[in-house]
């Protein structure tokens, strides 16, 4: 009976999660606020640290929905608040009404954030089959992951023939599949989390660091290239236009992207057995990611941006999800929450402060901006080589 329940509710699971992630969008983020939006570079990051912001302001309040109303209430709302700011962002080009929108989007994925994944655990538990999580997990990440290869090259499609604003509202309309498919999970019963306040967070942390400064060193070295991988995202769709690549193209290159990804991460055992040792593989895959800005640099046609992507873009992007279980292990069991939170709010924190530099930097030349994110890896480098952080 448990078995026919849970097979019954994974692949509503599975769909609701590919749904959430058809981001027609994606693969036109630029020329949706440069072209449709008539923002400047500049402004456009602004607009992504005015985003980050309110994910992390948002990210501690909104979890006491998923406590007190239920996870499947949380997804439901954020899913409600989500579609409101797509729709309204495809409707009206005008940065005020796009600062509200993000507000939006961030409540919503602040709602959403852990809320799936508490839903099914909860799920798993009832069905006494915890020990299936890794797996389904990985599944569902695949699942995710599958929304946006499908979606991306539609959405580039799309742009080009009815417009730049169109993949955001088929983006919006494709969430109401994804309500569909929350509200037709059951609440389960679930346990109540340690909801705790930003200062409690902090001053653990600092305290941790004080007994154990490589929490801090590892920490840095993840967020450095975590900034390195998220600017690939929104500097590789300039770097094409500057290049004449039709947008109708555009979703090809964010489908290779997202394969890069996949394909490092399905290989991480196997690179990790070659390499030796995981303190290595974060140095290694810095100089990859090093070496995927230089081919930005040096090589100015599609093929440069190709690298770029595959380099620069799949291990930039991948790397703190593995990092993240190398630094679990530096932490001990009772606050490996909590510390783990403030090193997720010190990434987003750095975001929040390079998006506006960045995208300064972009608007005045593309090659200062490759070249100043082309120095983090650098020094990430050489944060792994002198000061070691080998558990």
């Amino acid at each position: 009976m448990r078995d026919r329940l849970l097979s019954k509710l994974l692949w509503r699971y599975y769909a609701l999660g590919f749904c959430r992630n058809l981001g027609f969008i994606s693969a036109v983020l630029v020329p949706f606020f440069t072209d449709w939006g008539n923002l400047s570079l500049a402004q456009v990051q602004l607009l992504q640290s005015w985003f980050m912001l309110w994910i992390f302001l948002l990210e501690i309040p909104t979890g006491v929905i998923a406590d007190r109303w239920g996870r499947k209430r949380s997804v439901v709302i954020g899913t409600i608040i989500s579609i409101l700011g797509m729709l309204i962002y495809g409707l009206v080009p005008r940065l005020e009404i796009f600062l509200v929108c993000e507000l939006l989007l961030a409540f919503g994925c602040a709602c959403m954030s852990g809320a799936r994944e508490a839903w099914m655990y909860d799920l798993l538990t009832s069905c006494r089959r915890t020990g299936l999580a890794d797996v389904i997990f990985a599944r569902a990440q695949a699942w995710n992951l599958a929304g946006l290869v499908v979606a991306a090259p539609i959405g580039s499609w799309m742009a080009a023939t009815w417009g730049m604003n169109t993949p955001m509202l088929a983006w919006g309309a494709a969430q109401f599949c994804t309500l569909f498919f929350a509200l037709s999970l059951p609440e389960k019963n679930f346990t109540k989390r340690n909801q705790q306040s930003y200062t409690t967070i902090l001053t653990k942390s600092w305290a941790f660091i004080r007994i154990e400064p490589r929490f801090f060193w590892l920490t840095l070295n993840l967020a450095t290239i975590n900034i390195s991988g998220y600017f690939v995202i929104w500097l590789y769709q300039p770097l094409l236009r500057t290049y004449h690549t039709p947008i109708s193209t555009f979703g090809w290159y964010h489908v290779l992207l997202v394969v890069i990804q996949i394909m490092i991460m399905q290989n991480y055992p196997t690179q990790l057995r070659l390499i030796g040792s995981r303190h290595r593989y974060l140095i290694i895959s810095a100089l990859f990611v090093f070496i995927g800005y230089l081919l930005a640099l040096f090589i100015p046609n599609s093929l440069g941006v190709m690298g770029f992507l595959c380099l620069a873009g799949g291990f930039g992007l991948t790397r703190s999800r593995i990092g993240d279980a190398y630094l679990a292990e530096l932490l001990p069991a009772n606050e490996r929450a909590s510390l783990l939170s403030s090193s997720a709010m010190f990434g987003r924190l750095l975001l929040t402060i390079a998006n506006p530099v960045i995208g300064y930097l972009s608007d005045h030349s593309l090659i200062w901006a490759l070249g100043a994110l082309t120095l983090l890896p650098l020094v990430t480098i050489g944060l792994g080589l002198f000061r070691p952080i080998k558990a």
